[in-house]
């Protein structure tokens, strides 16, 4: 009788004890639908954001890495065609905060505040363009692409800020550049290699002017204006790779590219403002630099390459002079300014270490 007590009493536990596991599940199972549901997360950024900004918003990826905090990828409905360019990447994060019940965590708290890197997007578009005003007087044409990264911006501008006065701010606290201008042009004669080199020095001068030159590590590429045919990656691009694995010099590469070119003179000459445009905010900035820059299809049509380093960059990057012997050049005069021939360097005919390269 004793034994059937102690196992009924026994017994009501387990069932208390199941009772409460299952209530405990189900609540974990019901908070984490109702605060981790991702639909809602989603909606909730996309909502706040354009109540913040006055823009359509959309949800492109997540960062799943992250943690304590869903990390978004967002694209403004104006940028969607820029939607897998790096470039234009754009954060939006809203915290996850966890809740535990006996030392484990049953659901993420989600909080109500989306922080987002839009502020500082809108002040690097107004950068940029302020920055492609100076190259368009500078290097004297529209055909250009301008694919910089900057460090932090002053904190007195906003997107507010007009250009004017994000670049007065700018030359009173100074600021980091890195990144790439890429310039479509024509090189026919030494001439028009002195054209670019004074005008490459008008640049820096423009940056030093501005604040923009203390910690700024830059190339600025020269590519024939041909690539910028429609045709170019399914009918010229094959052949000018064809003819890299063909001829054993620059000098032949060059020849033999200028007479596939030539071809294509009525074409370009032929094409209007619009369409030129269309072809270059169609390229993928990210892919021009660094590294993807090595392997990027204009590669093959690239004239010149001028790779500009800051005094202060090169001192706080000394294993660049050791490893490369890069030499500091303060750029007071435009001798200074050295032009490394792109296709001599494919074809590695420096035979320096590339900090010496250049003419």
């Amino acid at each position: 009788m004793k034994r059937k007590e102690e196992f009924g009493i026994a017994g009501k536990i387990g069932v208390i004890l199941l009772l409460l596991l299952v209530y405990l599940l189900a609540f974990r199972s019901y908070m984490r639908l109702v605060n981790n549901n991702p639909k809602r997360i989603k909606a909730m950024v996309e909502r706040e954001l354009e109540k913040k900004y006055g823009e359509k918003f959309y949800i492109t990826g997540r960062d799943p890495r992250v943690k304590d905090a869903y990390l978004y990828y967002v694209t403004p409905e104006r940028l969607l065609d820029k939607e897998d360019d790096s470039y234009y990447m754009i954060g939006a994060t809203v915290d996850a905060v966890p809740v535990k019940l006996m030392g484990y965590v049953q659901y993420y708290k989600i909080g109500k505040e989306v922080k987002d890197t839009y502020e500082y997007f809108l002040i690097s578009e107004k950068f940029d363009r302020a920055i492609e005003k100076e190259v368009e007087k500078v290097f004297k044409t529209k055909n250009y692409i301008v694919s910089l990264k900057t460090g932090l911006f002053p904190k007195e501008v906003d997107r507010s800020t007009s250009e004017v006065d994000l670049l007065k701010a700018i030359r009173e606290k100074t600021l980091s550049l890195q990144g790439g201008i890429y310039i479509f042009g024509r090189v026919e004669n030494d001439r028009d290699k002195e054209r670019y080199r004074k005008q490459v020095f008008e640049f820096i001068q423009f940056l030093k002017a501005n604040g923009m030159f203390r910690y700024t590590t830059l190339v600025i590429k020269i590519y024939d204006e041909r690539a910028l045919i429609p045709r170019y990656r399914e009918e010229i691009l094959p052949q000018l790779k064809k003819l890299k694995m063909e001829e054993k010099s620059s000098k032949e590469y060059k020849e033999k590219r200028e007479k596939i070119l030539s071809k294509y003179n009525t074409e370009l000459k032929n094409m209007s403002r619009a369409e030129l445009d269309k072809v270059l905010n169609g390229e993928r900035k990210s892919s021009l630099v660094g590294e993807a820059g090595k392997k990027h299809d204009f590669l093959y049509a690239q004239i010149y390459a001028i790779v500009v380093r800051s005094p202060e960059y090169l001192e706080k990057n000394s294993w660049i002079i050791k490893d490369f012997e890069y030499s500091i050049v303060n750029y007071n005069q435009v001798e200074e300014v050295r032009i490394i021939d792109a296709i001599k360097a494919n074809y590695k005919e420096y035979k320096e270490k590339s900090g010496k390269w250049g003419e």
